[in-house]
């Protein structure tokens, strides 16, 4: 059987083929013989919506790491991009559609967020408490990064909803 991700918990169905319906964003999906590559635009924005939420809890797992100076996660772990179920539902999108403006920003902005979420872990687990809540804060970049990242995945997620 071929290997099926599992997507912010859901078990994915092998061989779907997901995909935008608006030429704006994935000209290749709407092309002619290409049509069963363009999914549900719903499954889109729903996992877009999971994402911001589960982005969203890191910041309270990083305050309880400082707090305990432990976590279930190492840094290394963290600072994946392709290993939380965004990172691999992203990944897992066909070529073209990664490579759209927006979601390039997405990516970028996605790798930065889990660099930042590592760098925090890291000084939890080293006892620096201090640095690590100061890193936390606002105007700091674990927090400019992680806004960026939820406006790009609202950007995104607006674009899809246009289509």
């Amino acid at each position: 059987m071929p290997y099926a991700p599992r997507i912010f918990g859901v078990q994915a169905t092998p061989g779907l083929h997901l995909g935008y319906q608006s030429a704006t964003l994935a000209p290749a999906c709407l092309s002619r013989g290409n049509e069963n590559r363009c999914g549900n635009m719903n499954n889109y924005s729903e996992q877009i919506s999971k994402a911001l939420l589960a982005h969203g809890a890191w910041k309270q797992r990083l305050n309880s790491a400082v707090v305990a100076r432990s976590s279930e996660f190492t840094p290394a772990q963290v600072g994946l991009d392709n290993r939380c179920d965004f990172g691999r539902w992203f990944y897992s999108l066909p070529a073209e559609l990664r490579a759209t403006e927006i979601a390039g920003k997405v990516q970028k902005l996605h790798a930065e967020f889990h660099g930042e979420a590592a760098r925090v872990l890291s000084l939890a687990l080293q006892g620096e408490k201090d640095q690590a809540l100061k890193a936390l804060g606002f105007g700091e970049k674990y927090s400019l990064v992680s806004g960026q990242l939820a406006m790009a995945l609202k950007q995104w997620e607006k674009l899809i909803a246009a289509g």
